[in-house]
């Protein structure tokens, strides 16, 4: 979304805003100003009553975000169990590259972590679930040049399924392989629920990873 739609969505947070008063706050060209409060209007995230524009019930539910790339990303990862066994998957992207995970994957808007957790294991691995358990909270951390680049927020669960594995493998519990993402590696190994953190340090496309209890 435009910078200047941003904006204006900010303010008639806030409080209901007459014409001139949102133009004044924002200080930019007219006709550019009318553009912007045109589309809003067509969009329907904003509407006019009387002499003054507030949020219609769309944009009240878009407005928490707004500036979404700097807050975290909540996942769910999955520990699916079978016989002494764990499944993992081959990662196909950053980072971690062709490492061995755990599966996981974002909570969509609207859906329940239960809700996340059955969609992705059937996505991942075709398994069907039999039961899901809450076991800790991960922070994860993805540091490049000193900066944050990526910040996520990974609910594990315990999960016990039906059916026969169509992506990935399983491994014994106490003998991992070797290429497996570090902090997955340790999650397998929580026996309670408990929060832990994870850094991952970028420089020049190599990776240190540090964990903290």
């Amino acid at each position: 979304m435009h910078k200047i739609r941003k904006l204006i969505l900010k303010l008639l947070n806030e409080s209901a805003h007459t014409y001139s008063e949102l133009y004044k706050t924002l200080g930019v060209r007219s006709n550019l100003f009318d553009y912007h409060l045109r589309v809003l209007l067509k969009q329907d995230l904003i509407t006019k009553s009387k002499d003054r524009y507030k949020l219609t019930s769309v944009g009240q539910s878009i407005s928490p975000y707004l500036d979404i790339e700097k807050q975290p990303i909540v996942a769910v990862v999955l520990a699916i169990l079978r016989n002494g066994n764990v499944a993992l998957l081959k990662r196909d992207k950053h980072a971690f590259h062709g490492h061995w995970a755990i599966p996981g994957g974002k909570v969509r808007f609207g859906e329940t972590a239960e809700r996340a957790v059955e969609r992705i294991c059937i996505g991942e691995t075709g398994l069907g679930i039999q039961s899901a358990e809450y076991v800790a909270t991960v922070q994860e951390l993805v540091r490049e040049d000193d900066g944050e680049k990526h910040h996520f927020i990974l609910l594990l669960y315990k999960v016990k399924t039906n059916g026969e594995l169509k992506h990935g493998k399983f491994f014994p519990l106490g003998k991992l392989p070797k290429r497996i993402v570090p902090s997955d590696a340790r999650m397998l190994r929580i026996a309670k629920a408990k929060l832990f953190t994870s850094i991952i340090e970028e420089n020049q496309g190599r990776l240190k990873q540090e964990l903290f209890e």
